[in-house]
């Protein structure tokens, strides 16, 4: 046998190594199911009871998701396990104990993403952790808010819900006013914004649509942030048509009749539910009418100026490699198509 012929003859711990990682990652990840479990299970019931946090079925299939939408950003050869990459996850075990004892079970499901990220930076590195990480802290929207913040957030809420309705129905030509979080609408028909329709739910919802799809869409940085920013106001505002066209619903019963029918339902249930089934379609419709304005405002900076062709010229072609004028007279002129003039130079 030739020196070529066993270099190119592989060993057996080269064929056995990946199924000892496969192996152990599938140890411990069952082993992190089972420790979790009352934990998780504690979750499921959360998300199926309060409306606030059903998105919560959701956000683990997302995380994988993103994992998917990444792999060509992995490199398997950088994958690779050392012992100090165990520190962390010993020591956020090492402090669940206390707070499994002192019964804190906010503070202990906080611990999840966090072995979650632990396990995977034991597993593969910090190559494999940093690689995985915007779906590590995606997983914190599986988590409901404590119920001290919660209730903070309830009331303030309420208000600017109650508020933006108000403004909504008068403006478009419905008689409306509140006392307190009560909404009297046309002849007086009383319609009370609860603390379930303060727009908690739809705001975590939103934050958890509007989160995915920043991490998701191969924008700029610059358009992922506005996008995670306008999570409050595009929440808000959808909160306040849903209640607007809840008490359009009410000024409408023969349409709500006929519709309910139709469906099945109930016509206090579509009253309430119809508006709120409405409201996701119309978050959509308000991110891609988002993303379309910020294709519209700013300029891409993927393509150099420099190497923009000036040979090409037609009626559709753009001469890119212009320059930006510096007066802003010259600027709104050429804004508007109009070409500027240059003052002849005067010799001395």
């Amino acid at each position: 046998m030739t020196a070529i012929e066993i270099q190119q003859t592989p060993s057996p711990a080269t064929y056995s190594k990946p199924y000892v990682v496969l192996s152990a990652t599938i140890a411990i990840s069952l082993a992190f199911a089972v420790a979790y479990f009352q934990s998780f299970s504690a979750l499921v019931l959360k998300w199926g009871d309060d409306p606030n946090y059903s998105h919560g079925f959701f956000v683990i299939p997302i995380a994988i998701y993103i994992l998917w939408e990444r792999r060509e950003k992995l490199d398997s050869t950088k994958v690779r396990s050392r012992w100090f990459c165990f520190i962390p996850l010993i020591l956020i075990l090492a402090a669940r104990i206390p707070l499994h004892e002192r019964n804190l079970p906010w503070v202990e499901e906080m611990t999840i993403p966090a072995v979650a990220g632990a396990l995977i930076l034991a597993i593969g590195g910090f190559h494999l952790f940093f690689w995985a990480l915007p779906s590590i802290l995606f997983l914190g929207f599986m988590i409901p808010l404590p119920p001290v913040l919660n209730a903070i957030l309830s009331n303030p809420l309420q208000k600017v819900a109650t508020a933006g309705s108000i403004f909504f129905l008068q403006i478009t030509g419905l008689p409306a006013i509140s006392e307190g979080n009560v909404i009297l609408v046309g002849d007086g028909k009383p319609l009370e914004v609860a603390r379930a329709c303060n727009g908690l739910s739809m705001l975590l919802s939103f934050a958890t649509l509007i989160t995915a799809t920043a991490i998701l869409c191969r924008r700029t940085i610059t358009d992922k942030v506005i996008l995670m920013v306008s999570i409050l106001p595009i929440a808000l505002l959808a909160n306040i048509l849903r209640i607007a066209m809840t008490a359009y619903f009410f000024q409408m019963p023969e349409f709500v009749g006929k519709v309910s029918g139709l469906l099945g339902w109930k016509p206090d249930d579509f009253t309430h539910d119809g508006a709120g089934y409405l409201m996701m379609p119309l978050a959509l419709m308000m991110i891609f009418i988002e993303l379309k304005v910020l294709d519209l405002i700013l300029v891409p900076d993927d393509i150099p100026v420099s190497k923009v062709s000036t040979h090409e010229t037609g009626p559709n072609k753009r001469n890119l490699s212009t320059r930006i004028p510096s007066n802003p007279n010259d600027y709104i002129m050429s804004a508007m198509g109009m070409k500027t003039m240059k003052k002849p130079e005067t010799k001395n």
